[in-house]
């Protein structure tokens, strides 16, 4: 029972983030006239501190960021595309052929294009002529010419001439009308294969942009072009994608045939070169060729490695490591310029990403950031007088050096004043990616926080020492509508201790817990049922216990500022604190195993026993032994019902009044009055053998919480 009577107690004390305890609980908790400073990690020691010895000390933990820039070394990735590819995923419209422009001079004429004649002078006529099927027009007084074949310079050569044998004096001009079409196959590796019908002024590119590219399988190197049954050119679409020469970019004529062989080798290349991609080899046989096509390698790349991996004779990968790379571009060792193979994956590492040669300035000094660390480098060659700010703490500076293999933090103080007076043993030697940490002797100020029924609410900056009645005074005092009973004093020291205790006592709990749990198999299996649900209640309340954060509230008890000057409640006031004073609070609220919990309205000089009557009487479940009552200044105290007696006809005695399932004797009722802003918590009776609970636990506990949550609002 003392047990159960002191985990509730616990719980209480978690719920209203208060010390549990009878009167006198702050002077235990603060201390009178104390303060409970807490030195942080870094902090700057207080002014007038000697730095009595400068040495060395290792911390183990977090390194800064921004000293060491750490990460995983970058992935050469794999995913590639093969080059030219994205060519071909444009709109096929950007590369047709624009036919409303003049045609040039070495344009081919053929069956259906049309000509547009003008002749002025001695003579005058205009004529449009198509060429037909023969490929000849017919021209009044001149006849026939047959002009398929020919160029177009050479047919208005031929067109002049024939005027000049019967006409002088005279001036022509002739110029193309609508192009002819003309019809293509193209076939072979192609995403597209078919014929196509397309302007006379169309090429070999136009065509096979039209059919969408080549397939996976095809080549981009030696595309052929077929005219009567011959090969008059082959194409290499990387000299275009790479140079942007078109001089292997056939006119096409009717009835010419595209066709797309097998790709070639193709070798893939990523990393840190300019093209990373998918290459198919022609005339490019090794590494330094590959790196070539690909554009050379970055800047960033790392030349003292390149890695190839191989299919070897079709049964398996190999890796091959070449170093020294870079100085293949010097016409150095031609041994890691290795002939390349199908298949070939080639990756070019980046350079290691951090900087070593660097040491940092930072804090309270002009240029605070990064510097380079010079051969020998002390630290007087990187603190000067001209850096330091004039708030600059002299007393003491601290290093932050890293031991690389070990990773470990290790902090050495020195004296920037002995320093800059020219003490060498503050001259410490500086080593890669130290940190130089400067400080400063301003500090912000002290502030506490007074809100609610206060005539003038705020945020107050504080003196050292300065106490709560010095602040009230200057914050008007209250207002009449103060309810000072209720006041709920905050403080940033009381919440980390309050903290700590709910951790602790969550984890002994969850340790008890794992001890059960494995013990539940040794049970006979009729009892292995009920004890797995005890225990996962269990562990469900352990984590609600686990998931409320303290406020940090310390009970206090208020009067007016005259009489609380020099009481034991007018505190020393620390950075951070808060005080919030509300009105009067009108009802009493009942919590847990009473027949209907709720708010009450209060009414003076009334016992619990008016309370509990009102809330209907006790459940069945209630511990009348565990009930307890919170005051408005947040402490808890246990607060016993009056006598009770069993609820029979035979035993009921006149004076008796009904509580539920149970009678109050009047004879021994509780004489305790009920204050104003106070809560009633009935507890419910719990039955455990080390930490069995009851099914019915969490309600009471989810109702806790509920009713201090009225009381920290």
């Amino acid at each position: 029972m003392k047990k159960q009577t002191y985990i509730i107690a616990f719980i209480i004390s978690i719920f209203i983030g208060s010390a549990f305890g009878q009167e006198g609980t702050v002077t235990q908790a603060l201390g009178k006239g104390t303060e409970a400073p807490v030195s942080e990690k870094g902090e700057v020691p207080p002014h007038g501190a000697e730095l009595k010895e400068v040495k060395e000390i290792t911390v183990e933990g977090d390194l800064d960021e921004g000293v060491l820039e750490w990460g995983v070394p970058q992935v050469v990735p794999r995913k590639l595309s093969r080059f030219g590819d994205n060519l071909f995923k444009m709109p096929v419209s950007t590369f047709c052929p624009i036919s409303d422009v003049p045609v040039g001079p070495d344009y081919i004429l053929g069956t259906e294009d049309e000509l547009i004649i003008d002749v002025w002078g001695m003579i005058e006529g205009h004529y449009q002529v198509v060429l037909d099927r023969d490929g000849g027009i017919s021209l009044p007084k001149i006849g026939r010419l047959h002009l398929w074949g020919l160029t177009f310079e050479q047919a208005e050569r031929l067109i002049r001439q024939k005027f000049n044998k019967y006409f002088t004096g005279f001036e022509l001009s002739m110029t193309m009308g609508r192009l002819r079409t003309i019809k293509v196959f193209v076939v072979g590796e192609i995403k597209n294969p078919g014929t196509y019908e397309l302007s006379s002024l169309s090429t070999l590119f136009h065509a096979f942009y039209l059919a969408g590219g080549c397939t996976s399988t095809g080549t981009m190197r030696k595309i052929q072009l077929i005219r009567n049954n011959k090969i008059i050119g082959t194409t290499d679409i990387y000299e275009f994608l790479l140079t942007g020469k078109k001089e292997q970019d056939y006119k096409l004529q009717s009835g010419d045939t595209i066709f797309v062989p097998l790709v070639g080798p193709l070798v893939s290349i990523s990393g840190k070169v300019k093209r990373p991609a998918i290459y198919e080899l022609k005339d490019e046989k090794n590494l330094l060729d590959l790196i070539n096509l690909a554009g050379g390698m970055k800047v960033t790349a790392y030349g003292g490695r390149i890695q190839v991996e191989r299919i070897e004779k079709y049964e398996k990968k190999v890796v091959l490591d070449l170093e020294n790379v870079a100085e293949l571009f010097k016409g150095g060792d031609e041994n890691n310029n290795i002939p390349l193979q199908d298949g070939d994956f080639v990756k070019v590492f980046p350079i290691d990403s951090r900087i070593y040669n660097k040491v940092f300035l930072d804090g309270f000094v002009k240029y605070p950031g990064e510097y380079e660390l010079k051969c020998g480098m002390k630290l007087s060659d990187l603190l000067t007088a001209e850096q330091l700010l004039p708030e600059a703490y002299l007393e003491r500076g601290e290093i932050e050096s890293i031991d690389l293999p070990s990773l470990k933090l290790k902090i050495t103080p020195f004296s920037p004043k002995k320093l800059l007076e020219g003490d060498q043993s503050q001259n410490l030697t500086l080593q890669q990616l130290d940190k130089v940490k400067i400080f400063s002797e301003w500090k912000e100020p002290e502030s506490i926080e007074i809100k609610g029924e206060i005539k003038l609410p705020g945020k107050y900056t504080i003196q050292k020492g300065e106490r709560l009645s010095a602040v009230l005074k200057r914050a008007g005092g209250f207002t009449k509508e103060a309810f000072l009973k209720g006041a709920i004093f905050t403080r940033i020291s009381v919440k980390r201790t309050q903290q700590e205790n709910i951790d602790r006592f969550t984890k002994t709990q969850e340790e008890i817990l794992l001890r059960e749990m494995a013990l539940i198999g040794t049970l006979p299996e009729e009892k292995t049922t009920a004890k797995a649900e005890l225990l996962r209640q269990q562990k469900e309340l352990i984590s609600l216990i686990a998931s409320r954060t303290s406020i940090g509230r310390a009970a206090i008890r208020l009067c007016e500022i005259e009489k609380l000057e020099g009481s034991p409640y007018d505190l020393i006031l620390e950075n951070g604190d808060s005080l919030f004073i509300s009105k009067p609070p009108m009802v009493i609220n009942v919590v847990g195993a009473v027949n209907n919990p709720g708010a009450i309205l209060w009414s003076s000089n009334k016992t619990i026993d008016y309370y509990m009557e009102k809330c209907g009487g006790l459940t069945k479940n209630a511990d009348r032994k565990n009930i307890f009552t919170i005051k408005a200044d947040g402490i808890a105290f246990k607060t016993p019902l009056s006598r009770f007696t069993t609820k029979t006809e035979e035993e009921k005695p006149q004076s008796l009044f009904d509580y539920g399932s149970m009678y109050i004797d009047k004879r021994f009722s509780n004489t305790k009055v009920i204050e104003q802003g106070d809560t009633i918590i009935v507890t419910e009776e719990i039955k455990m053998r080390s930490w069995e609970v009851t099914k019915d636990i969490f309600t009471m506990i989810y109702q806790l919480g509920l009713s201090a949550a009225v009381i920290l609002k």
